[in-house]
């Protein structure tokens, strides 16, 4: 029969098994409420990080969600863009800001300008994916503003813009909605002047009338 010490002892460990596996599970639910943020409705998925760096990534990022909301895009335009899975890269990392039909928006902290306009590029490319590529009216017309875009002399159609449609609609989108960007076609002016018909094309296409509603 064993000794009242041996019940005790055996108690003592099954107590702290018991004991170490709350502890864990505790932590494994705080890690999966840490790694997810809302910032306006738009949510980032990010692996959980030390507190300073979540934090100085988390500004970043909603400094970006902040540049969205600021250049006067539709309330139903805002809508579609939040139900896209947005995932934050923290720590060091080589890998570029990009957006994937199969990995949703991809930004990674290290490489997000406050003056830059990163998420809403993104997000142009993810509304292509979703309301243009598989709408042949929508693609007709932006392959053929893509390929007038082409013949423009003002244009240096050797840059990363003009790679093709997608990644035009989404560059010129920008700087239209962001007024002045950092690479081909710089400045919304310069594509309101070569490009009239397209300008109104892709305002339509964000739900604005005209150029006044755009708030930058």
């Amino acid at each position: 029969m064993p000794s009242s010490t041996n019940i005790k002892n055996k108690f003592r460990r099954n107590f702290r098994l018991i004991l170490a596996v709350l502890i864990i599970s505790f932590c494994n639910i705080i890690s999966v409420k840490a790694d997810e943020s809302s910032y306006r409705g738009f949510v980032a998925t990010f692996e959980p990080t030390n507190f300073m760096e979540k934090e100085i990534a988390l500004k970043s990022f909603q400094r970006q969600v902040d540049i969205v909301y600021e250049v006067g895009l539709t309330e139903e335009t805002l809508s579609f863009l939040k139900t896209l899975p947005i995932t934050l890269i923290i720590g060091n990392s080589a890998e570029k800001n990009h957006f994937s039909k199969s990995d949703g928006v991809v930004l990674n902290a290290k490489k997000l300008s406050a003056q830059k306009p990163i998420l809403l590029h993104e997000f142009l490319h993810s509304f292509y994916n979703a309301k243009i590529r598989n709408n042949k009216k929508m693609l007709h017309d932006i392959n053929a503003f893509y390929e007038e875009g082409l013949r423009v002399a003002a244009y240096d159609t050797s840059s990363h813009s003009f790679k093709n449609p997608n990644e035009f609609f989404a560059c010129s989108g920008t700087a239209i909605l962001f007024k002045e960007i950092y690479q081909e076609p710089f400045l919304r002016s310069k594509v309101k002047q070569n490009q009239p018909q397209y300008f109104e094309w892709f305002l339509k296409q964000m739900g604005m009338r005209d150029e006044s509603l755009i708030a930058n």
